[in-house]
């Protein structure tokens, strides 16, 4: 596996801002007829609040993720960054 992310590095996004999309495949899942799953946001304290707000906002102006109304919501989880 390093070698492959080694051999091809400038394939892969080193930074969020180096995240793409494409609009060439579309993707679904198949929920076979089950209804929309919703589930309350954990709590966070405000520090966690604002690392959130902070992180979604990076991701809207990169273009990863866009707004969504949808029935099916689950929460955000933090996880520690491994370097």
């Amino acid at each position: 596996l390093s070698k492959l992310l080694n051999d091809f590095h400038d394939l892969f996004a080193s930074k969020d801002s180096e995240l793409g999309n494409t609009n060439l495949i579309k993707h679904t899942i198949d929920t076979q007829g089950r209804g929309p799953i919703r589930q309350r946001p954990y709590r966070v304290t405000n520090n966690q609040r604002k690392l959130l707000e902070d992180k979604v906002q990076e991701m809207l102006q990169a273009n990863v993720i866009r707004y969504s109304q949808s029935p099916w919501a689950s929460p955000v989880v933090l996880g520690l960054a491994v370097k």
